[in-house]
């Protein structure tokens, strides 16, 4: 089973333990690059490269309904589900919107493997975070590094999908 917690950690806006918290997240390859991409960088600098990235105007969105659906009724449709089930689970959204990508993967995190899980992952989660990781630039050369953390997330859930083949 997939240790999402690593991911909802890694796609949190930084402070001053997030930099000392992934050090100790076990090594994949694509934490490694992310790791050396960050290496030395200053917290400030750590939270000016996560707001670029994820705020508004920024490079990717992390609200999983609204990558998929935009403002459709069918994202409303969906916030409603992923609510329900993120109460039931006992997932606090905190002030992000319950389909943000790391109120999801804490909410995969404690689900049982079931239907429910096998659908959201492949019917949302999985498309998702494709189009979040489209959003990055195709080289990986000087690229942005939390484009490392999507890669490797999409390869953690295609594994996941292993689970139901």
């Amino acid at each position: 089973m997939t240790n999402y917690a690593h991911y909802v950690h890694l796609l949190t806006y930084p402070s001053p333990s997030w930099y000392e918290s992934v050090s100790k997240i076990p090594e994949t390859e694509y934490l490694d690059k992310f790791r050396r991409a960050i290496q030395g960088k200053e917290v400030s600098e750590l939270e000016e490269l996560f707001t670029s990235t994820f705020d508004i105007q920024g490079v990717c969105c992390l609200d999983v309904g609204h990558v998929l659906f935009g403002d459709d009724y069918k994202r409303a449709e969906f916030l409603v589900g992923v609510s329900q089930l993120e109460r039931e689970s006992g997932i606090d959204a905190g002030t992000e919107l319950p389909d943000h990508l790391p109120n999801i993967l804490k909410l995969l995190s404690v689900m049982p493997n079931s239907e429910i899980k096998k659908e959201m992952l492949e019917s949302a989660v999985k498309p998702a975070v494709q189009k979040m990781l489209e959003s990055f630039p195709a080289s990986n050369e000087r690229c942005n590094p939390y484009k490392f953390v999507f890669q490797g997330l999409m390869a953690q859930l295609e594994t996941e999908g292993v689970v139901y083949a």
